[in-house]
């Protein structure tokens, strides 16, 4: 074999492991060519939309609090759960305002804030340097509140960002839990 043609054959059946691992970008297609799947948590009601292709389910908690979807490549994670809201304040805009305390507290940069009666959702930097997305809502009345948070590297923004706001931006309530 010539060494041209045998450089050729290298590069191409090692190609990919030459290449180094996939990065998130090119195992998680955009938002808009992206399967979506409807997911409730049977324990409180959130539900959202979840993307499914690039994302493997994680088991879900014991306590039935949700459940995670974490990127092929281990650098994105989307979770989405419920939780009793009234256990760390008695109203919401307190329960909002304890959220920050404890990113805060945790080192994050917090870049964006939207608040509103029944919602509210932060985004920002956490402390590795991976952008997250965290939303929170409720329904008058109610004790239960439905959560999203999403992680993944400030690289893959491209990507995520439009995949983070349809998350985040289904989640509701389901009908029937409160």
């Amino acid at each position: 074999m010539k060494p041209i043609a045998l450089i050729f054959c290298v590069f191409v059946m090692a190609g990919p492991a030459l290449a180094g691992p996939a990065l998130a970008a090119d195992i998680i297609p955009p938002a808009a060519r992206q399967v979506w799947q409807d997911f409730t948590n049977e324990r409180f009601g959130a539900s959202a939309k979840v993307p499914t292709v690039g994302f493997t389910a994680e088991a879900p908690p014991a306590n039935g609090d949700g459940q995670a979807w974490t990127g092929q490549d281990g650098t994105v994670r989307i979770a989405v759960y419920g939780s009793y809201w009234t256990v760390f304040e008695t109203d919401f805009p307190g329960f909002r305002d304890k959220l920050r305390e404890f990113l805060i507290e945790d080192g994050v940069t917090l870049e964006s804030e939207q608040t509103g009666d029944t919602e509210f959702g932060f985004a920002g930097t956490l402390p590795d340097g991976r952008k997250f997305r965290d939303r929170t809502v409720i329904v008058p009345g109610c004790d239960i509140a439905a959560h999203t948070h999403i992680e993944y590297p400030a690289a893959q923004a491209p990507v995520m960002d439009a995949i983070a706001n349809e998350v985040t931006e289904s989640l509701v309530i389901a009908d029937g839990y409160c």
